[in-house]
């Protein structure tokens, strides 16, 4: 799976109200980072221009209902330091309201066995005929198991092929679920999104 998944895709996402200050570059160099220094991104134009920090290979892009905490590649200390930011950021900060949280990546194929595989709806050849052509075809699935929710969404562009699944939580436990997130976590998460990768028809072309 570690070809198809992308790179810099993986995120985890707290939705909640969130003070001002944990949006400070400064309050979150200091009590996420434990630096005196972080880099700013700037990414959009205009009014729509997202803000976000970055240290290490972790990226924070912070708003008052969002916090999202992204890494730029998938390795092992990327990951630990992923985790080691978060599990700062909760320590240092609180919110009266965390409505849900959740896992995000996303996998790239541009294989036509597993497009035709996605989109086999049976009214293609009669919009053919009459001289449409699919030019985007998006299906999207909410997957339960073990009370783990997983909302999957695959999107078909030509040839190409993007799936995204989120691990989605909410409930009254998340707090004492977010202390407990670490690299396990984590990987356990990559592999369950590999299971649904493959269950939903991918063959396992690396090997």
């Amino acid at each position: 799976g570690e070809k198809m998944l992308r790179k810099d895709s993986l995120s985890i996402v707290f939705n909640g109200d969130w003070n001002k200050i944990y949006i400070q570059p400064d309050w979150i160099a200091k009590n996420v980072f434990n630096q005196s220094q972080i880099e700013i991104v700037l990414t959009g134009n205009g009014i729509d221009v997202l803000v976000s920090y970055r240290c290490n290979s972790v990226q924070i892009l912070p708003s008052q209902n969002q916090i999202i905490f992204s890494i730029m590649k998938v390795d092992e200390s990327s990951i630990k330091s992923l985790c080691d930011s978060i599990s700062r950021f909760f320590l240092n900060s609180n919110t009266p309201n965390l409505n849900s949280y959740g896992f995000n990546s996303e996998y790239e194929d541009n294989g036509e066995s597993f497009a035709e595989k996605l989109d086999n709806m049976d009214d293609k050849s009669s919009l053919f005929s009459e001289g449409y052509e699919v030019a985007k075809c998006v299906i999207t699935r909410t997957l339960k198991r073990e009370e783990k929710i997983f909302n999957v969404e695959c999107s078909l562009n030509e040839s190409n092929i993007n799936i995204h699944i989120n691990e989605h939580h909410e409930g009254n436990n998340m707090l004492e679920e977010i202390q407990k997130i670490n690299m396990d976590t984590v990987n356990l998460y990559l592999e369950e999104c590999w299971k649904i990768v493959k269950a939903m028809g991918y063959e396992k072309e690396d090997e």
